[in-house]
Formats: structure tokens, C-alpha cells, sequence
């Protein structure tokens, strides 16, 4: 939380031995929520742009990590300024998998290095974030069950 508020962006790595369940092969992401827990702004979202570094990875049946190098993606979305709760802040129905257009990176590896940037256009427009008191993260994924 320091780096957001101090820099506007942190940063994060999903490491897919370790932070996908084992069972769990070939992960895609598929939709992302985000929640700045206590975070002000007017219109009680925050617009954010996630960006995943180009170095997409995934596990295999037999733990062996693929590693797929490409251009960084950003995509916008919205963060709530309240907790993600389930089930109503659910991922839903899977996306059709030939039209996923509303994902940058939709349909590439979970893991890597990801960032979350808030623009200065949200401080402009009344965005506070001295009651922040927690980040949520949510990468909801496509897989392979083994």
C-alpha cells in the first residue's frame, strides 16, 4: 500500500508453481476485479490501469513452467472502493473464447509481473486514498484440470 499511495502504481508477480493451485495446468487469464478498500473518489470507483510486463508464463502436468515473451499489455479497469465479495463480485460465465476483446490480455499466461497504476486524472477528480486500508487483486483464469 505505500507504493500506491506514495507512486500511484505497485507492483506484483504470480508465480504459477507456486501461486496456482497444483491441479490447475495451462492457466490463462480470463478477467480481472480490483478493490481499493477505503479509498474515496466521487463516483466510488477508481479507473486503473493494469499492465502485465510481456513475460507470460504456465505450468504444465509435469510442473514445468512455459514461458511466452510478448508485448506488454494495459488494459483499464475499475476498482471499487469497497471489498470484493463473493459470490456477487464472481468472474461469471466464461467469455466465448474466439471474442474476448475486453482484456488486453486476455487468454495469456497468469503468470509474471503485474502492475496497477492509478492516473493522475483520478487524483484530479477528487480521488483520496488515505483511508485505504487494502488492496484486492483478483485474476480469474481459464485452465486445464489434472
Amino acid at each position: 500500500m505505500v507504493d500506491l499511495k506514495s507512486l500511484h502504481r505497485f507492483t506484483f508477480t504470480v508465480d504459477p508453481v507456486a501461486d496456482v493451485p497444483d491441479d490447475h495446468f495451462d492457466a490463462k487469464t480470463k478477467i480481472i476485479r480490483l478493490a481499493l478498500v477505503g479509498a474515496a473518489h466521487p463516483d466510488n470507483v477508481v479507473s486503473c490501469e493494469i499492465r502485465h510486463d510481456g513475460e507470460y508464463q504456465q505450468r504444465w502436468p509435469d510442473k514445468s513452467v512455459t514461458t511466452q515473451w510478448l508485448l506488454p499489455k494495459v488494459s483499464t479497469r475499475d476498482a471499487k472502493t469497497t471489498p470484493l465479495l463473493p459470490p456477487e463480485e464472481g468472474f461469471g460465465d466464461d467469455p466465448p473464447l474466439t471474442a474476448p476483446t475486453s482484456l488486453a490480455f486476455w487468454g495469456r499466461g497468469v503468470g509474471g509481473s503485474w502492475q496497477v497504476t492509478i492516473p493522475q486524472q483520478q487524483f484530479d477528480t477528487g480521488l483520496n486514498l488515505n483511508g485505504l486500508t487494502r488492496i484486492q487483486v483478483w485474476i480469474g483464469y481459464q485452465f486445464l484440470h489434472g
